[in-house]
């Protein structure tokens, strides 16, 4: 059932924009959020593993790379996915691990489903 969760919120985060999947914006409540994230430190834990990038232009073209700007974040954007962070894993959408080597990355089908166009 939990599965059939995420898979429902990622299907329906795909119709809320193109592309923007790859450029996050960090909210500060739940309500504002397109997704719920839980971050963890073990890669078999992950529903998909990503790569945090500085460049913005890569996260936009790129599956798997995720771009944010710390200085930035808060209020909600339409153009980015608005993402807030859960103490929980039971309280996630999506459980993420954020990796230090691009060759690493790993998307599941259903996150590559939301980010195409």
């Amino acid at each position: 059932m939990n599965n059939m969760k995420k898979l429902i919120i990622m299907c329906l985060v795909l119709f809320v924009s193109n592309a923007k999947a790859q450029v996050i914006n960090w909210v500060d409540n739940t309500y504002n959020a397109d997704i719920t994230v839980y971050f963890t430190n073990y890669k078999y834990e992950a529903d998909v593993i990503v790569y945090k990038t500085t460049l913005k232009y890569e996260a936009k073209q790129k599956p798997g790379y995720w771009w944010w700007d710390e200085n930035l974040s808060g209020g909600t954007e339409y153009n980015k996915l608005n993402i807030k962070t859960v103490k929980y894993k039971y309280q996630a959408d999506l459980v993420v691990y954020l990796t230090t080597y691009k060759h690493e990355i790993k998307l599941s089908q259903e996150y590559l489903n939301l980010i195409e166009k």
